[in-house]
């Protein structure tokens, strides 16, 4: 009888088991380290292709100082990605694509500029104050017509952990209440507008209308725009407290300014008790949004690291309407009036603090 000796095989077996193992366990480790690896490289390339959009942003602001430094000169739109190729361009000097980075080949590669958006933005908090700016509709081609109204939206603001509407109230009240009393999520914003023809004493103490738009559960229609008055002797169109309709997303509430018949209106917002990002919108009596001038520019860049882009949009300023203050005098300590005065009449006589 011819027997086959098997010995050996057992361990064979156990060891082709154990090596197989042992491959797929250091393959799982190799995947995790190239994870690891292009996770850190793409986290680089996503900085260096931020940094490099900024630099796109960095280098609009300063083409736009260094070339549009006349008083009213319009700022052209940019609507091709790359560098202009016609010569009569505003834009042809402003170079695109030009590497910032050789290792990484990082670069931005596409700018475009929006002189004229359909809305204004602005981040406002209560402790920073108001800002003014124009809302300017005189160069939209199309569509065409004066302002008819505004509209103005906040989200929500801080604290997060409000709910947006929690504590709003269902209506507008004769009064605001302290700071420590109000429990909505929303803000109070406070605006005040004035037509553009002219800007003088008279025409501010004439044509100004201020509304406090207070966040409600309720809402209302288009609060419309009443000149004169004055908002310390209680005349009811100054000072106004209306309604705003807020949801779980926005406040929103439109002023109707038809009756001021203008292409320029200038306006003031500030918020009160909470922080939140304004949008402001104006619209024809048609009901279509009207392109906005002088007030910002939307300035869109996309930077490039390898092949990790990154995409950027900014709203620059063109008009300095943090620069003016909210009050006539404003001190943190006390103030002595230490001279009398009113209209053509001034006295210093007499005038002392104690």
């Amino acid at each position: 009888m011819r027997r086959h000796n098997q010995q050996g095989v057992v361990s064979i077996m156990v060891t082709v088991i154990l090596m197989i193992v042992v491959s797929l366990t250091v393959l799982g480790f190799a995947q995790i380290i190239r994870r690891e690896q292009r996770t850190s490289l793409d986290n680089q390339l996503n900085t260096q292709a931020y940094y490099a959009a900024e630099s796109g942003i960095n280098n609009v602001a300063s083409y736009i100082s260094t070339n549009f430094t006349s008083a009213g000169q319009a700022i052209p739109q940019k609507t091709m990605c790359g560098t202009d190729p016609s010569p009569t361009s505003l834009w042809h000097n402003f170079t695109v694509g030009s590497v910032l980075d050789p290792s990484t080949n990082a670069s931005y590669t596409c700018v475009l500029v929006n002189a004229n958006p359909g809305n204004l933005k602005y981040d406002l908090t209560t402790d920073s104050g108001s800002v003014a700016f124009p809302v300017d509709t005189s160069a939209d081609a199309s569509p065409v017509g004066p302002i008819s109204t505004l509209s103005f939206s906040w989200t929500k603001g801080d604290p997060s952990n409000l709910s947006p509407t929690t504590g709003c109230p269902s209506a507008a009240t004769a009064s605001l209440p302290s700071t420590t009393n109000w429990t909505c999520g929303y803000g109070v914003l406070r605006v005040d507008i004035v037509p553009g023809q002219s800007l003088n004493r008279s025409s501010f103490a004439g044509n100004q209308f201020t509304a406090f738009l207070m966040p409600t559960t309720g809402g209302s229609t288009a609060i419309p725009y009443t000149a004169g008055g004055n908002i310390n002797s209680g005349t009811a169109n100054q000072g106004v407290r209306a309604a705003a309709t807020c949801d779980g997303v926005q406040c929103q509430a439109t002023i109707n300014v038809s009756s001021v018949s203008s292409n320029l209106l200038y306006v003031r917002a500030m918020m009160l008790y909470r922080n939140s990002t304004v949008s402001v919108t104006a619209y024809n009596s048609g009901n279509a949004a009207l392109q906005l001038n002088n007030a910002q520019i939307m300035v869109d860049v996309t930077g490039k690291s390898q092949d990790v882009l990154k995409r950027i949009q900014v709203r620059m300023p063109l008009s300095s309407g943090g620069t003016y203050a909210d009050y006539a005098l404003q001190s943190i300590d006390s103030i002595c009036k230490a001279f009398s005065s009113y209209d053509g009449y001034s006295n210093t006589a007499n005038a002392s603090c104690n």
